[in-house]
């Protein structure tokens, strides 16, 4: 019996360490607090700070690197970041600064597009499927958040397929991503990734005036915004608005 009991603890412990310290149930969901650090360690050199300089604001973000159409290094970011910026500066994870051209924006989606000067990337991160996602599974946030360059944090994804009750503008019809990984100020434009590395979700702000609560651009709409801004072309997002009302009797 006890060597039973041993086999079996010691072929657990191997399928963990091999699932990056994370054992998962049959549908792969994640059993217990992942160990995230092997994915952070390849994220962080496509992770950015971003900075507006000069023109109506100075602005500071976060962004990430991701390869274009063509294989050219692009940064995504967030509108707010660079709105108004006479230049915009990115400091890489390995601390080389340099300039980035604006490529195009979608303020509808708070989404901005870069093309570093250099046109070289230490590393890229790519786009998952965010629709993949269930409520409760493991999310990892980067970004400069609170002057912490490129810090990551870890959380859960809270809730999603919902509208920010709080003043987000012009985002109020998207249908967003609630984390509650650690989304402060100075991480907006940041990656959301998932525990294959991918980004399922942009970086928005934190909700209303909570610390426990972020909102972040969904992957399924930010990357074909993406891929339109790349292209020159603008999206469109088509809305109803319907009010309801309770009938006077």
């Amino acid at each position: 019996m006890r060597a039973a009991v041993s086999w079996t603890l010691a072929t657990l412990l191997t399928a963990v360490a091999l699932l990056g310290g994370c054992s998962r149930a049959a549908d792969g969901a994640c059993l217990g607090r992942p160990d995230v650090a092997p994915l952070v360690a390849a994220a962080l050199p496509a992770v950015v700070r971003v900075q507006g300089r000069g023109g109506l604001a100075q602005t500071a973000g976060s962004g990430f690197f991701i390869r274009g159409e063509g294989g050219t290094p692009l940064v995504v970011t967030n509108h707010h970041v660079v709105w108004g910026a006479a230049e915009i500066a990115i400091e890489r994870n390995d601390g080389v600064t340099e300039t980035a051209a604006l490529v195009g924006v979608d303020p509808a989606t708070d989404l901005a597009l870069l093309r570093p000067t250099s046109g070289a990337a230490p590393a890229t991160l790519t786009f998952g499927d965010d629709t993949r996602m269930r409520v409760g599974g493991w999310l990892i946030a980067i970004g400069s958040s609170d002057g912490v360059f490129n810090a990551a944090s870890v959380g859960v994804l809270s809730a999603r397929g919902r509208v920010p009750m709080a003043k987000l503008p012009p985002q109020r019809l998207v249908d967003h991503l609630f984390v509650d990984a650690t989304l402060g100020a100075g991480g907006s434009g940041g990656p959301v990734l998932d525990l294959e590395g991918r980004v399922v979700g942009v970086s928005l702000a934190m909700m209303g005036g909570s610390r426990n609560l972020g909102v972040a651009l969904p992957s399924s709409l930010a990357a074909p915004v993406i891929r339109d801004l790349e292209r020159g072309r603008q999206s469109t997002h088509g809305f109803v608005g319907v009010a309801a009302e309770t009938p006077v009797p």
